[in-house]
């Protein structure tokens, strides 16, 4: 089983999301984060990575601007210095020998979390916007039927929807950077404990990784969400 505790997250932070204390989860894992709601220029891209959005629209250039702003200041905190961070073929960050990391965003805000491999083989982090323009049944999509009922016992349906789904997306990017393998969303299922603020998490796709080597937060603050899951080193 998987522990799935709402946490705040302490990280090196610019934005209306107060995701404070999880200091010592953090430093367990040498996690450094940056959330931000900075938009930078494109110019402040490295050349290799400035080709990478030729041709895309403006919306999804800001995001890939201030992703990889955010991403080179957590490197900067963490010791990797300031490199280029390209993108493989499936558009996944290449990050420097040593590190290991995620980038995420909303329309507003923007998001990366970097750490040693030595602790941390693979992570991975969403951001939702609780507001956002979407219907239920869209996230029922994502829900199995143990999912759903959790979400239909509530009085404000998308809050646990949107959190289901943004708890899945940070394990879904861990492991598919960790395995490559492909988990759908109905591959991993959380179950909500009623009095408590715990979530279980097991694994319907067997999947060659042991479930405890893998932790999870999430905290929801000023109408936001954010997920991270990491994948620990093998002992």
């Amino acid at each position: 089983m998987i522990d799935v505790s709402p946490m705040h997250l302490s990280a090196h932070r610019k934005s209306s999301l107060h995701i404070l204390p999880l200091h010592a989860w953090l430093n367990k894992h040498h996690i450094t984060v940056i959330i931000s709601d900075t938009v930078y220029p494109v110019s402040s891209l490295f050349p290799e990575e400035q080709k990478q959005i030729t041709g895309v629209c403006k919306k999804r250039a800001t995001e890939f601007t201030a992703g990889r702003n955010c991403a080179r200041q957590a490197l900067r905190i963490a010791g990797g210095g300031s490199p280029a961070i390209p993108s493989d073929s499936k558009r996944r960050p290449i990050w420097p020998p040593g590190f290991t990391g995620s980038i995420s965003h909303t329309d507003s805000l923007y998001c990366a979390a970097v750490a040693p491999q030595t602790t941390i083989p693979a992570l991975g982090t969403d951001i939702e916007f609780l507001q956002k323009n979407i219907s239920i049944r869209t996230l029922q999509r994502f829900c199995t039927q143990e999912e759903w009922q959790w979400v239909t016992q509530s009085n404000e349906p998308l809050v646990p929807a949107l959190t289901i789904f943004s708890i899945k997306e940070s394990i879904y990017k861990a492991l598919q950077q960790y395995t490559n393998v492909f988990i759908g969303f109905h591959d991993i299922s959380l179950i909500h404990k009623k009095n408590t603020s715990l979530n279980t998490v097991y694994f319907i796709k067997h999947l060659p990784i042991a479930n405890d080597r893998i932790e999870c937060r999430h905290v929801i603050d000023n109408d936001y969400i954010f997920s991270c899951c990491v994948i620990t080193a093998d002992t």
